[in-house]
């Protein structure tokens, strides 16, 4: 096996996300590194440098580093044309119109090939982080045996987090 190197660490002291869209290493400073090229970096991470490996926790919207260190949320996407996104990944949504069904797709796109329907006002678990197309927020969800993409918003919004 290879051994990756970065900043002269080995590749026991660094960390990849789960979903391999960044990588986070530490010295006196966190650095975290994003697939997108953007960096964050925390300043006076002695106190976790030792353990690293143990202290860096990833998940589907935020990265948090163990003990005292407070969540730092990934902002939502706010889409050209559509009203901010408010669903965050592994939550609960429903649709907010109690008679009219969401088309749920297989692309986020009006475009995509529909493969079933959630019922108004019914629940779903959001899978991922919204994402921008065609003047809409589009929302990856499960809904009993299917998975599709669901349009969150435009001009107004069609479905919501489930307060419930």
């Amino acid at each position: 096996a290879e051994s990756v190197e970065l900043n002269g660490y080995p590749r026991e002291r660094i960390t990849i996300a789960p979903d391999g869209g960044a990588i986070a290493y530490a010295d006196s400073v966190l650095h975290i590194l994003f697939s997108d090229g953007s960096v964050a970096e925390i300043a006076n991470s002695d106190s976790f440098a030792d353990d690293f490996s143990a202290r860096i926790l990833w998940g589907a919207t935020q990265w948090r580093v163990a003990g005292t260190a407070q969540p730092v949320q990934i902002p939502l996407p706010v889409c050209d044309g559509a009203q901010p996104s408010r669903l965050r990944a592994m939550d609960q949504g429903r649709v907010i119109s109690e008679t009219v069904p969401m088309n749920v797709r297989a692309e986020p796109t009006t475009s995509g090939s529909l493969i079933g329907q959630i019922p108004g006002g019914e629940t779903f678990t959001v899978l991922s982080q919204a994402v921008c197309a065609n003047g809409y927020a589009w929302a990856q969800v499960r809904y009993a045996d299917f998975e599709g993409w669901v349009a969150e918003a435009g001009s107004e919004y069609f479905l919501e987090p489930d307060q419930r």
